[in-house]
């Protein structure tokens, strides 16, 4: 009596989840096509494009593009726009820290968010993040993603974009950094107010250390070519403002407070980034293992029968994408997720 009672209190419990969770999922859609109604993405391509300060890829020199994908996004050319193990680990840190301390959220993501939605921690969200990403892997390539991005992340100060902290910070033309400058840039983004070499120069070193760390980690950096030299900017005063009024609209997709970061251990992986985010201008430099030959045909010859869940996303949204090419996003989301699964196995 007593088990089937606990039985049908369980079966409710999930019957309820799956409700609530299919309400959020549909919210969150509502939203992400709400931001497309009010600016297509090609819109927003061209509001970000003739900004008065626009730096292109090709301009960037390779350290601050490898620093950006060393500390943001380590596996930014291998997945899809969302990348589900920076999101189980997030989730994991949120639940052994008791607190949304790590957000998951790939480059792809946080441009979307940046461009198109608020900075508040919700869910629904989330989820308008996740389908705008995968939207905007569909239209875009990796670069052309990563040259949006640049463009549009805060640096403090007012700065709204890699060509505007370079001018301010150091006075110089982003391919006129140095090294040092490259990589202190690079980790500015995560906490503006905090990490920025005008207002809290002891905070930006460390932060340096901690980018130039997880670069040597991600094989872009060797430990020979580790330096101690801080790149501060010439005399640590803030240059002419090239934003004018700080717009604090536009901060990163930082999943910690101002206190937080100022009383952070540097050495405590909990608020380092460097597993959130992935790859570099090139893909890493140790690719993951690809699965045996042997084993993937074991897979396959297990079961004469076709699998349905297979076949509805493979022959099923094929259809149903002739009808909405948004079906072709939870298409791509399934490959990349099998793919996934067959590697781990």
């Amino acid at each position: 009596m007593i088990i089937r009672f606990f039985k049908k209190a369980a079966t409710l419990i999930f019957v309820a989840a799956l409700f609530c969770g299919a309400f959020i999922v549909y919210q969150g859609y509502d939203m992400y096509s709400q931001g497309l109604k009010k600016m297509s993405l090609e819109e927003m391509r061209i509001e970000i494009q003739t900004k008065p300060v626009y730096t292109r890829l090709d301009d960037l020199p390779e350290t601050y593009r490898d620093a950006v994908i060393a500390v943001e996004d380590k596996r930014f050319y291998k997945h899809p726009g969302v990348d589900p193990i920076a999101i189980a680990r997030a989730v994991y840190n949120d639940i052994k820290a008791g607190s949304l301390v790590q957000g998951g959220s790939t480059i792809t993501q946080q441009l979307a968010k940046n461009v198109y939605f608020d900075q508040e921690k919700h869910f629904t969200r989330k989820i308008a993040e996740v389908f705008m990403a995968m939207k905007m892997e569909q239209r875009f390539t990796k670069n052309e993603i990563l040259e949006l991005y640049l463009n549009s992340i805060y640096f403090g100060n007012g700065y709204n974009s890699v060509g505007e902290a370079s001018r301010g910070y150091f006075a110089k033309a982003p391919m006129q950094l140095n090294e040092d400058e490259c990589i202190m840039l690079a980790g500015i983004p995560n906490a503006p107010s905090v990490y920025n070499p005008v207002d809290n120069p002891q905070l930006a070193v460390k932060r340096q250390e901690q980018v130039r760390a997880q670069m040597i980690e991600a094989g872009y950096l060797s430990e020979g070519e580790h330096n101690n030299r801080a790149a501060l900017p010439l005399g640590a005063e803030k240059q002419d403002n090239a934003a004018g009024v700080i717009d604090t609209s536009h901060t990163i997709d930082s999943d910690y407070t101002n206190a937080d970061y100022a009383n952070a251990d540097f050495t405590n992986t909990a608020y380092a980034n460097s597993e959130t985010n992935s790859s570099g201008i090139h893909p890493e430099a140790m690719p993951e293992a690809i699965p045996e030959a042997n084993d993937v045909q074991t897979a396959s010859a297990s079961s004469d029968e076709p699998d349905k869940v297979d076949l509805f996303f493979t022959q099923g949204c094929d259809f149903l994408s002739s009808i909405n090419p948004d079906w072709k996003i939870l298409q791509d989301f399934y490959k990349y997720i099998k793919e996934l699964v067959e590697c781990v196995a």
